[in-house]
């Protein structure tokens, strides 16, 4: 609350009610308008404006569109931030047509876009993947007279990038190059993340060369956006020297790169050495976290360490890192995989009371060993046989479907005119719907013979009669 003693003016009391609304405490900000205008001062545009975002960034969409209708009421005309304000929202919640709609209403009240609105409508066209219709937005952008940012050519090229239009992408890098604005770090980052998911880490290490010719220093997102692409091809010859440079160059590791060069070192067997980088970890000032622990578990599970792994699985809470899901999952499947079934079972039962859930992987696994082998004690079963179909009942309910589930899917997977003979019988079992089903089929099957020897038949007179005359 604003001490009524201490006179503010309206500049001042649009910073309070920012500051409120970035709090997310709206009510508030409304609280403050109220007390501003006790004051004798009346909000203006950019005190609607800061509402009206307020709302947008809640999801209140309605309610900010209100807004802007009570400001016109009041004869407080919107200007071109408000609007924008408003079309971003729009596009970020799909509705593209909406906000076509209000950048009309801009046009007609002699508003024209700026490059923040042209670059929210571009948005919203390259978040439902229409390319085509983000080319004409562009082009009509700089037909009005609006230049296009850093951030429109950004906005684009990682639309096309998401399209894996990879050619087009590259095309606005070159016209960037050669008209401008500078490419900056997240265009680049956005390019050499595609050509790693297309599998063209030549391509991503031509471009990170052609970036620092530029004068363009990576970032960190960046440079681990190309060690992943290099991990997860299995080039860990170039992976290892590429990290060794990250260190070198000065820039201040994270866990997530970290995680990155120790997972592509156990994903093609180098336990050893990726249990060398794991340890490094403290000595670098950095705690493992439990993607690093499931990371590691896992690598030693396939080399056929399961005790190794149970080791470092049991010191993660000396390390101020409960085991997760994950971890507990990745676990129980190590055991099973190399026999050792009794741990498996015991974790499982851990796993469950700290109430967490096999995934699918381990209550498959666990399937597997009851349905081949008759394994595991009742209790176990008991307890594993509700995580699978619970499981089940997500990843393949045909499996676990009650009686009505199957008879209303068997229903409604029949050809039409087989289904409307079964519909009228309300079948409570579904073997009997199959048997009837069944008999329907064979039904109409002799029905079609029938008709087919008749019109063969008929043919055949037809034949003898022409040839008679």
């Amino acid at each position: 609350m604003v001490d009524k003693n201490i006179s503010l003016d309206i500049f001042m009391y649009n910073m309070l009610i920012d500051a409120h609304c970035k709090e997310g405490t709206i009510s508030e900000a409304v609280d403050t308008i109220d007390t501003m205008r006790k004051q004798g001062i009346e909000p203006n545009v950019v005190t609607h404006s800061i509402l009206v975002d307020a709302h947008c960034k809640e999801g209140m969409i309605p309610e900010a569109k209100d807004i802007v209708e009570t400001m016109i009421k009041q004869g407080i005309e919107p200007n071109v931030v408000t609007y924008s304000i408003l079309v971003d929202a729009l596009c970020k919640e799909g509705m593209v047509f909406e906000a076509e709609d209000i950048v009309d209403t801009m046009r007609n009240q002699g508003i024209e876009p700026d490059v923040v609105t042209y670059n929210a409508l571009i948005n919203g066209y390259c978040l439902r993947n229409k390319m085509d219709k983000v080319r004409s937005v562009f082009q009509l952008m700089i037909k009005k007279g609006c230049v296009p940012d850093i951030c429109s050519f950004n906005i684009m090229i990682n639309g096309y990038c998401k399209a894996k239009r990879l050619g087009e992408a590259m095309e606005l890098f070159h016209k960037m190059a050669q008209k401008g604005p500078i490419p900056d770090t997240i265009t680049y980052s956005t390019l050499m993340q595609v050509m790693c998911r297309l599998g063209r880490i030549s391509a991503a290490c031509e471009l990170l060369k052609k970036m620092l010719a530029s004068g363009q220093v990576p970032n960190l997102m960046t440079c681990s956006i190309l060690l992943d692409g290099l991990c997860k091809r299995g080039k860990l010859k170039e992976a290892l020297n590429f990290f060794q440079a990250m260190r070198n160059s000065g820039l201040k590791l994270d866990i997530v790169s970290y995680n990155i060069l120790i997972g592509g070192l156990c994903k093609i067997g180098y336990i050893e050495v990726a249990k060398e980088v794991f340890l490094e970890l403290s000595v670098n000032g950095l705690k493992p976290d439990v993607y690093s622990y499931a990371i590691m578990i896992n690598g030693f599970c396939r080399k056929g360490l399961s005790d190794e792994a149970y080791q470092l699985f049991r010191s993660m809470g000396d390390n101020d890192c409960l085991p997760n899901s994950c971890c507990y999952n990745v676990m129980i499947q190590g055991f099973i995989r190399n026999n050792n079934t009794s741990k498996a079972t015991q974790l499982l039962t851990e796993m469950v009371d700290k109430g967490f859930s096999a995934d699918l992987c381990s209550a498959t696994l666990f399937l597997d060993l009851i349905l081949r082998y008759g394994l595991l004690h009742f209790e176990v079963k008991k307890t594993l046989g509700q995580t699978v179909r619970d499981l089940l009942s997500h990843f393949a309910p045909a499996l676990v479907a009650t009686e009505q589930d199957k008879i209303l899917r068997f229903k409604n997977g029949l050809r039409y005119n087989l289904k409307v003979q079964i519909a009228p019988h309300q079948e409570r079992v579904f073997e009997t719907l199959v048997e009837n089903a069944k008999i329907v089929e064979e039904i109409k099957r002799l029905e079609r013979e029938k008709r087919d020897k008749n019109m063969a038949q008929s043919r055949r007179d037809s034949g003898s009669t022409g040839s008679v005359s």
